[in-house]
């Protein structure tokens, strides 16, 4: 009788020590997560997420996130480009400086932004100091929590993905993400209350004189560096803006001639 029982004794240990190699773990599919979950057998289509709340809160981000974003067939084309390690590197550094500014111009808790993202706190501080670049969605919602523009902060996150500046939809669009961009860089410039209002009173001015930065590639190089990004990364944009610009005169200043004339 006791052979019989280490058998099945052992038979159960056996069997259990099967199921655990044929146990198959995965990690959420929400970023806000990132918990490891066990697949359970037999029940058609494999899990995405840990839970149903998960699943909810990506649904409910990626509704919020602009359908051009989400589809790159529904809007405009997104070429990407392999930027190099240090590229990378440069955008995830002035990413994560505009969120830890944008954070600190909240006025929010680390608390309150996890607790209104979902983020756990570790992964939280990791975006904001950029050593993590979530999902565009992940983006939008913790810019959107911190009472920011994800518009502005898009340019930054694509050159922290590697990701080179797409081709806009329309003349408007090319206009509108020259302009986020330059908000993006001020964003991530210092906190500091007087580098704060020097920056806010020329970015200020040059969105006055817009115009005249589309027109003259120096004044946009001045204007960007200032703001302590490399220049050359945005002249795609510029060209894209300036382009735009060309293609409808009223939006660039009127020339004068040799004698003081404006020219139409």
């Amino acid at each position: 009788m006791g052979t019989m029982a280490d058998e099945r004794g052992s038979g159960k240990k056996k069997g259990s020590k099967k199921e655990q190699e044929r146990a198959v773990f995965r990690k959420c599919a929400f970023q806000g997560c990132g918990r490891r979950f066990r697949q359970r057998e037999g029940t058609g289509r494999p899990r995405v997420y840990c839970q149903v709340a998960c699943r909810r809160r990506a649904q409910y981000w990626r509704d919020r996130a602009p359908e051009a974003d989400r589809h790159p067939g529904s809007g405009a084309l997104r070429p990407r480009g392999a930027g190099g390690r240090a590229e990378k590197r440069d955008g995830r550094r002035l990413l994560g400086q505009a969120l830890r500014n944008l954070f600190w111009f909240s006025g929010l808790t680390v608390r309150e932004v996890t607790h209104l993202t979902c983020i756990r706190p570790g992964r939280l501080r990791a975006i904001l100091d950029g050593e993590v670049v979530p999902t565009w969605p992940t983006t939008f919602m913790v810019v959107t929590v911190m009472r920011g523009s994800p518009d502005d902060v898009r340019g930054l996150w694509e050159w922290a993905r590697g990701h080179r500046p797409p081709y806009p939809a329309s003349h408007d669009g090319a206009m509108d993400r020259f302009g986020a961009a330059l908000r993006g860089l001020r964003l991530a410039s210092e906190p500091g209350p007087a580098a704060r209002d020097e920056t806010d009173a020329r970015l200020a001015h040059e969105e006055r004189d817009l115009p005249g930065v589309l027109e003259d590639w120096e004044q946009a190089r001045e204007l960007i560096e200032h703001f302590g990004a490399p220049a050359e990364r945005f002249r795609p944009l510029w060209e894209q803006a300036r382009h735009a610009a060309l293609s409808a005169p009223a939006l660039l200043p009127p020339r004068e001639d040799d004698e003081g004339a404006r020219v139409e």
